[in-house]
């Protein structure tokens, strides 16, 4: 019974400890998340900042950029709707990610619903950052993840691999540019991030999960 109370208590405070799940919202809602960020599948998202604008181009509003998260086991997403349609317009901020487990992370940028015309062109640029970014600069080894729409060229996935890292940062900007004669649009942008776990860790998880399931049943029978 002493066990099983002092599990209960263990439960409890890293229940409290633990940052919500993600909801959705606008990323102004996401700009003002607290400093534990929120829960997305196996990672914690945090820090969500905005980065300047590239010279030129007009800022999608933030309060109009809405975030709908999912999760599937050990996957989570982000899903970011635009409906942008303009001449030259441009969302870019950074975020941290950091992960349960010391494993690999695959990351997929998908464009959904981008079309251009004549010498317009729609990008989504990632750049997965294994240190710190400074205002938009990877202090340390960067990854990028390039998306492409234009007239000629559908490109709209990509996708890279980064770690296995305590935590890393993602620089994601999304620029829709209808050039000097063309059309540009683009409805939403989605993040995927995946753990992939090696054999070994795979057998640590496995052996985890089973010795919780021998302890909730060793507790069941007390």
């Amino acid at each position: 019974m002493l066990r099983l109370t002092i599990l209960l208590i263990l439960t409890a405070a890293l229940s409290l400890a633990a940052p919500s799940n993600c909801v959705p919202g606008t990323l102004t809602d996401y700009l003002s998340l607290n400093t534990e960020g929120c829960r997305l599948g196996t990672r914690v998202i945090s820090d969500f900042n905005l980065v300047p604008l590239t010279q030129g181009s007009s800022e999608i509003d933030p309060n109009s950029v809405i975030i709908t998260p999912s999760t599937l086991g050990m996957a989570g997403s982000l899903l970011f709707t635009y409906n942008a349609n303009g001449t030259i317009l441009e969302s870019i901020f950074q975020l941290n990610v950091t992960p349960d487990l010391f494993v690999r992370e695959k990351v997929d940028l998908r464009l959904t619903g981008a079309g251009a015309t004549g010498d317009g062109v729609v990008t989504g640029v990632d750049a997965l950052c294994g240190g710190d970014l400074l205002v938009g600069l990877c202090t340390g080894d960067s990854q990028p993840l390039i998306a492409l729409v234009t007239s000629n060229t559908q490109l709209p996935l990509a996708s890279a691999v980064i770690g296995p890292r305590a935590s890393y940062s993602l620089l994601h900007d999304v620029v829709v540019d209808a050039g000097l004669s063309g059309t540009a649009s683009l409805t939403s942008a989605e993040l995927t991030f995946t753990a992939v776990p090696e054999p070994a860790t795979l057998l640590t998880l496995a052996a985890g999960l089973l010795s919780m399931f021998v302890l909730r049943h060793t507790f069941s029978k007390s």
